[in-house]
């Protein structure tokens, strides 16, 4: 059970990557797939805390809150606005990965993406530069 589990949350991350690559827009209903093919799973292995849950969501409020006010007091814009810096994609995901992960796991995770997200933009705009 645990594997056919795993094996279809798989399939449903894999469809939901090549969406965004393809479209640049992931169909709304797979994120609620998603977090109850993850909750199951946790169910089924004992592995689903709610504590943690709670300390994830706590993290990227945190963060989003931070994001927004800089937005709106350095840049004098709206976070959201045209949906230009960060989609309801992503924070539909950011909740999946709170239910997927573990506080030490999505902080490791996300500090992870940014730096890597960092790096990336770093090279394409040295490579602009060429």
């Amino acid at each position: 059970m645990h594997l056919f589990i795993l094996s279809f949350i798989c399939m449903v991350l894999l469809y939901m990557a090549w969406q965004d690559f393809a479209d640049r827009a992931i169909d709304w209903f797979l994120y609620p797939l998603l977090v109850t093919l993850i909750i199951i799973n946790g169910v089924v292995i004992n592995g689903l805390t709610w504590e943690h849950v709670f300390i994830n969501l706590a993290l990227i409020g945190v963060q989003l809150v931070m994001l927004a006010l800089y937005f709106k007091v350095i840049k004098g814009i709206n976070l959201m606005k045209g949906e230009r810096f960060l989609g309801w994609g992503d924070i539909l995901f950011f909740l999946v990965l709170t239910v997927a992960l573990s506080p030490i796991n999505f902080f490791a995770f996300y500090l992870l993406s940014l730096l890597a997200t960092l790096l990336f933009f770093a090279v394409g705009q040295l490579w602009s530069k060429r």
